[in-house]
C-alpha cells in the first residue's frame, strides 16, 4: 500500500501535533526568532494568516503553513512553513509539493517574504533551492539575532 498525501485546513490538534514534533531546524528557527513557544506561535499564525493549510502524510499532520497579507490592500504576504521530522522520509514529494505550492501562492501575492536565522544552514539551502532571494543579514526577532530577509517574487 502506498503513501497517502492530503492537503487540508489545519485544526488546533494538528497545530499541537506539529509543535510537538517539529524538525530540529524548525525548532531552532522558532527558538532564534520567538523563543520557546512553538504552539502559541503556530496557533497565532493560524488565526492571523489569510491562507493556511496542512500536509497530512499517512493521515498525520506533517507540515503546517500559511501566508499573512502585509495589510488588507497589500499584494505582499509573510509566508511561514513548519514541518515535522516525518517529511524527511518523503523528501521528493515534499520538495515537489513546495515548488507547486509557492507557484500557487505567487498567483495571489506579488511577493512572499520572511526571515531565517543566519545559522540555520539547512533551511537557507532549501529556500535557495526553492528560488528565494536573500538580503541582509539584519537583527530580527525577539532576541535581535542575525537573520537573512528572504523573498519570493512573482514572475511576470
Amino acid at each position: 500500500m502506498g503513501n497517502v498525501y492530503i492537503f487540508d485546513k489545519p485544526t488546533e490538534a494538528d497545530a499541537m501535533y506539529v509543535a510537538s514534533n517539529l524538525k530540529e531546524d524548525n525548532q531552532l528557527e522558532i527558538l532564534a526568532c520567538m523563543g520557546d513557544n512553538a504552539l502559541a506561535d503556530i496557533l497565532q499564525s493560524l488565526k492571523t494568516s489569510d491562507d493556511i493549510g496542512c500536509l497530512y502524510i499517512n493521515h498525520l499532520p506533517a507540515a503546517i503553513y500559511g501566508v499573512k497579507r502585509k495589510s488588507p490592500l497589500s499584494s505582499a504576504g509573510l509566508g511561514w512553513l513548519l514541518m515535522t521530522s516525518e517529511v524527511e522520509r518523503h523528501k521528493v514529494f515534499v520538495a515537489k509539493a513546495c515548488k507547486k505550492g509557492f507557484a500557487a501562492v505567487l498567483t495571489k501575492y506579488d511577493r512572499v517574504y520572511n526571515y531565517v536565522n543566519v545559522e540555520n544552514k539547512d533551511i537557507i539551502r532549501w529556500l535557495k533551492w526553492l528560488g528565494a532571494k536573500f538580503y541582509g543579514p539584519v537583527p530580527y526577532g525577539a532576541f535581535n539575532k542575525e537573520h537573512w530577509y528572504f523573498e519570493f517574487e512573482r514572475s511576470e
